[in-house]
C-alpha cells in the first residue's frame, strides 16, 4: 500500500520524541512490510491543509496520523470523505481511540504493529456533518480544552499540567447549559454540565473509550448541573452520582 504518514509535532508525545529517529523507525516498519511510505512532520497549524492534500491525492491508499485524539479525528474525517484507510500512531496525551483499537501505546511498537495490521471497519459519528471517531462533547470538558490553550506546554506532562490549571480556572463556578436530548422516541430536556456523545458505548473498568468500535450504537452521557466539587471529581476521572 501507499502510505501518507502525517506526524503532528505539536502532539503531546512528539514534542519530546526524537522525530528523525522515530521517522526512521516508522519507515523501516512500513517498508519492511512491503509498503511505500511518505512521512511528513508538520506543526499543528498545518494539519488540516496537509490532511486535505492527502485526502485529494489519488496515489495514496492510507493516511497514517500521528498525534492526539484531535489529530486522529481530523484524519478520520479526511479518510472518511476520500474512502482511504486510516492508521493511528498514539502520539497524544490520552490516546483514547488508539486504546480502543488495541494498539501498543509505545510509539516504536505501535509503528511495527500498524505496519503488520490488516484493514477493518469501525463506526464513525458526525456532528453537523463533521466526522468524529471518539466523542463530541459540550460543557465542562469542552471548556477545559478551550482554556488549556491559554497555557503553554512543551511535553506530555506539560499538557497534563495545563489541563489541571484549566480545570482549576473554571471550577470556581458552576457550568450549566440548557439542552434537549432526543434518542429514538424519547426526549429529555434539562440543564446539564456535561453532554458527551460517543461513536460507541464506553467500556467498563477503564478509561473512557469503547471496547467495541463497530457495534453501531451511539453512547450518550450527561450530568445534571454539577457543583464545583463534583466537577473536580469528574475532571479527575470519576463520574458523579
Amino acid at each position: 500500500m501507499r502510505i501518507a504518514a502525517i506526524l503532528n509535532k505539536d502532539g503531546g508525545t512528539l514534542k519530546t520524541e526524537g522525530l528523525d529517529r522515530f521517522s526512521a523507525v516508522l519507515r523501516d516498519a512500513f517498508e519492511g512490510a512491503g509498503h511505500e511510505i511518505n512521512i511528513q512532520v508538520i506543526p499543528g497549524a498545518a494539519l488540516l491543509d496537509t490532511l486535505e492534500a492527502a485526502e485529494n491525492d489519488p496515489t495514496i491508499d492510507v493516511i497514517v496520523a500521528g498525534g492526539g485524539d484531535g489529530t486522529v479525528s481530523a484524519a478520520a474525517g479526511a479518510a472518511f470523505r476520500s474512502g482511504k484507510a486510516l492508521g493511528v500512531l498514539p502520539a497524544g496525551t490520552m490516546n483514547l481511540f488508539a486504546r480502543a483499537l488495541g494498539l501498543p501505546l509505545q510509539l516504536d511498537q505501535a509503528a511495527f504493529a500498524l505496519a503488520q495490521s490488516s484493514l477493518g471497519a469501525v463506526d464513525i459519528g458526525t456532528m453537523n456533518g463533521r466526522p468524529f471517531v471518539h466523542q463530541y462533547s459540550v460543557g465542562l470538558q469542552a471548556k477545559v480544552v478551550k482554556n488549556r490553550k491559554v497555557y503553554q506546554y512543551s511535553s506530555k506532562l506539560g499538557k497534563i499540567w495545563a489541563s489541571l490549571k484549566a480545570c482549576l480556572s473554571i471550577l470556581r463556578r458552576r457550568i450549566a447549559f440548557a439542552a434537549e436530548i432526543i434518542c429514538d422516541v424519547e426526549s429529555q430536556p434539562g440543564r446539564f454540565s456535561v453532554l458527551a456523545v460517543m461513536n460507541n458505548e464506553y467500556g467498563v473498568g477503564h478509561m473512557p473509550y469503547p471496547d467495541q468500535l463497530d457495534a453501531g450504537v451511539l453512547g450518550v452521557y450527561r450530568t445534571g448541573v454539577l457543583t464545583p466539587l463534583q466537577s473536580a471529581r469528574l475532571s479527575s476521572g470519576g463520574w458523579p452520582s
